[in-house]
């Protein structure tokens, strides 16, 4: 059984602080938490390429959606596609054909975006954008909704 509260359905089990912060959010982007949830990359080997936001503002896929659309490799994790010797990183993107040049200058955008990441040894975390540390609390997910 689900709670509905605005346009979120919560799980019956949800705390009483949950299904009160969800409801908080109903005037805010329908993807208001899911917006502030980032992964913190260490080893790439639990943070999807594609689909998680690691990088930048956005996750890649809607950044770059002609690239993931003749990606080979939508699946992939960081670490696949990644490749480090000497401290110098190098991707290894598979691309469905040939790009044409537009796309190249898209590859290019797409490099300037992970040209700052490094990998670590420390496992992949999730992180929340509204603390400074990254740690959830109901306490900051409720400072960043009154503001």
């Amino acid at each position: 059984m689900t709670v509905s509260l605005g346009s979120d359905v919560i799980p019956w089990y949800a705390s009483i602080w949950w299904k009160d912060i969800c409801s908080m959010g109903t005037n805010l982007n329908l993807n208001w938490f899911a917006q502030q949830v980032v992964r913190k990359v260490g080893n790439g080997a639990n943070t999807t390429f594609w689909y998680d936001k690691w990088v930048g503002d956005m996750v890649l896929k809607d950044k770059f959606p002609r690239l993931f659309t003749i990606s080979n490799r939508k699946e992939a994790m960081v670490k696949d596609l990644v490749m480090e010797a000497d401290g110098t990183l190098s991707w290894n993107f598979s691309w469905r054909r040939h790009l044409f040049a537009w796309e190249v200058a898209l590859q290019n955008e797409l490099m300037v975006v992970l040209n700052e990441f490094r990998l670590t040894n420390e496992n992949d975390v999730w992180g929340w954008e509204p603390e400074k540390r990254g740690i959830f609390t109901v306490y900051s997910t409720y400072r960043f909704l009154v503001n």
